[in-house]
């Protein structure tokens, strides 16, 4: 098989799954979005005492239409180099794993 037509077929699968799977976005109503605020505040809460425990704190700010939170980290986390770290393998999977739909976790600070 030559490379041309491994390329062209790679093409194709991605093109037919499109089909199969339609990209939609989710609509979110009120009723929707407070569900999802109160999951996300609940699986801050699990990850905010290791937080406490480094002098450092995290607030929910907002979740996007397109499902992105938006956190602040304050305390000791504002100024920290690590915050990054700590934003993504910390808060981002502690909310992943409560909430799948979740896309990201942001910093707004």
């Amino acid at each position: 098989m030559n490379f041309y037509y491994w390329v062209k077929l790679k093409i194709y699968k991605i093109q037919m799954s499109s089909y199969r799977y339609p990209i939609t976005k989710k609509i979110m109503t009120d009723k929707n979005k407070q569900e999802y605020v109160e999951k996300i505040e609940a699986a801050l809460e699990s990850i905010r005492p290791y937080l406490l425990a480094d002098g450092g704190n995290i607030e929910f700010v907002d979740v996007s239409d397109d499902l992105i939170v938006q956190v602040a980290l304050t305390g000791a986390c504002h100024g920290c180099p690590m915050h990054m770290q700590t934003l993504k393998f910390g808060v981002e999977e502690a909310v992943k794993s409560a909430i799948p739909e979740i896309k990201s976790v942001v910093t707004v600070n």
